[in-house]
């Protein structure tokens, strides 16, 4: 289904991709490619691919090191055999758009940089902490905007959130053997500032125990 800019009053559904064990291509070797393949390279793909005449520096080592493969090469349909996902990413509008044109044809879905109607999904700036994750999204209005929001977030978020989130997960693993789990609501009252104030502080130990006996609060005692 084509689609045009006034497409765009439809909302976009936000979600993460699991891309474990999967396959997809980059078209495009330049900087804007390299920020691809940079958000790519964490994902536990089965296959990378890139495709183009030359590479960054970044890619090229990726390409060495055996993390992705590079077809030194202008792009070819067939490039997006078994992909799950594509990112069209050169420099020439043209391209980008027969890289869209193919890969829907193909039923892979595709984002082309700058060029909201051939794209299937969207990539939200990020603000990343250890395993947290905050997505920025405009819906394709004002990447510049996104980009002011990740570096306000940037400085309001402290680097601590991703050490509670590694904590929680710990003990969420910890109580899930419990014959009965602590509820959503018992989470929430859980995570109170004595919890985050000791995770602030450097204390991760007194964080989890504090963190553990709340939740043991919590559970439902047997009557009389």
């Amino acid at each position: 289904m084509s689609r045009t800019m006034a497409d765009r009053h439809f909302a976009y559904y936000p979600a993460l991709l699991d891309l474990f064990d999967r396959r997809a291509v980059v078209v495009g070797g330049g900087e804007v490619a390299t920020t691809k393949v940079q958000g790519l390279l964490p994902c536990g793909l089965r296959d990378l691919i890139v495709v183009a005449p030359e590479v960054s520096a970044l890619i090229g080592m990726a390409a060495r090191a055996g993390y992705l493969v590079w077809r030194q090469q202008e792009f070819q349909p067939e490039d997006l055999e078994g992909a799950q996902v594509a990112f069209a990413a050169t420099d020439d509008r043209g391209v980008n758009a027969r890289v869209a044109e193919e890969a829907r044809r193909r039923g892979v879905w595709v984002l082309t940089v700058d060029d909201v109607p051939h794209c299937d999904f969207i990539a939200p700036a990020l603000v990343r902490r250890g395993g947290l994750t905050i997505a920025i999204s405009t819906g394709g209005a004002s990447p510049a905007i996104a980009y002011w929001v990740k570096k306000q977030l940037e400085v309001l978020v402290p680097a601590w959130w991703g050490e509670l989130l590694e904590i929680a997960g710990g003990v969420r693993d910890q109580v899930r053997h419990w014959p009965h789990r602590p509820d959503a609501t018992a989470w929430r009252q859980a995570l109170d500032a004595g919890v985050t104030d000791a995770v602030a502080t450097g204390e991760r130990e007194q964080a989890r125990r504090l963190l553990v006996e709340k939740l043991e609060q919590a559970r439902p005692r047997s009557m009389p």
